[in-house]
């Protein structure tokens, strides 16, 4: 296992979150050669592990949703990617409306809004799942600094609500490490036989139950952050 200390900072650039911490940067991807980075990753997990999605030659996966979609990724200080999320503002058409209805339950509905996005493609490189953050707010695994990026960019761009799909042990996983997050439906098996779940969480409620119950979780993500600081530090 390994442990990385130091925080660097956030900056906020006309290209979106820059987050530098712990040897570790939080950046939005634009350029080719990183988005390939994000395509041969999502291919190494959801193709060849999970095998939610075709094998492709090109060892690339893409699909329709990426050409509206903004893209953040953790790497480290070699430009390696180690985890990676696709990010759909709420003008974009959700997977949530189409590919993942099914997980909705027979109302088959949610509320889309201008402060709501939806969260995919959520990944981790397989050889640094294990790694750690050293912060002086506590010790925290790598994809929760993905997910403060997720944070950060949620504030930026007015969405604090997001929406996601994942299967039921990543569900637990996220309520257990301090992430409130609503079923929006009963779990449904898919055909793979994953037990896929969805659900929403409000970065608002979020902040202020991790104020209440782990002030340093809520301290961490407030870091440098215009909106919720103020009162995510009165209820540290």
């Amino acid at each position: 296992m390994m442990l990385r200390e130091g925080t660097e900072g956030l900056h906020q650039s006309t290209t979106g979150i820059r987050l530098r911490e712990g040897g570790y940067t939080v950046r939005m991807i634009k350029a080719e050669d990183d988005l390939v980075k994000a395509y041969r990753l999502r291919h190494r997990i959801f193709a060849e592990k999970l095998r939610w999605v075709p094998v492709t030659k090109s060892e690339l996966e893409i699909d329709g949703y990426d050409a509206d979609a903004e893209h953040l990724g953790v790497f480290d200080a070699d430009n390696r990617l180690l985890a990676y999320v696709r990010l759909l503002s709420a003008d974009r058409r959700y997977m949530l409306e189409d590919e993942f209805r099914i997980v909705l339950g027979p109302g088959g509905t949610f509320l889309k809004s201008g402060d709501t996005c939806e969260l995919t493609r959520f990944c981790v490189d397989q050889q640094t799942r294990q790694e750690e953050i050293v912060t002086p707010f506590g010790t925290f695994p790598l994809f929760m600094l993905l997910f403060k990026g997720v944070y950060h960019w949620g504030m930026q761009h007015g969405a604090p609500v997001l929406y996601a799909v994942t299967d039921r042990i990543v569900y637990k996983l996220l309520c257990m490490r301090g992430f409130p997050c609503e079923r929006l439906g009963p779990s449904v098996r898919m055909p793979d036989g994953v037990v896929a779940v969805g659900l929403r969480m409000d970065w608002r409620n979020c902040m202020k139950a991790n104020g209440e119950k782990r002030p340093g979780l809520a301290a961490w993500y407030a870091q440098n952050s215009i909106s919720l600081l103020s009162s995510a530090m009165a209820t540290a």
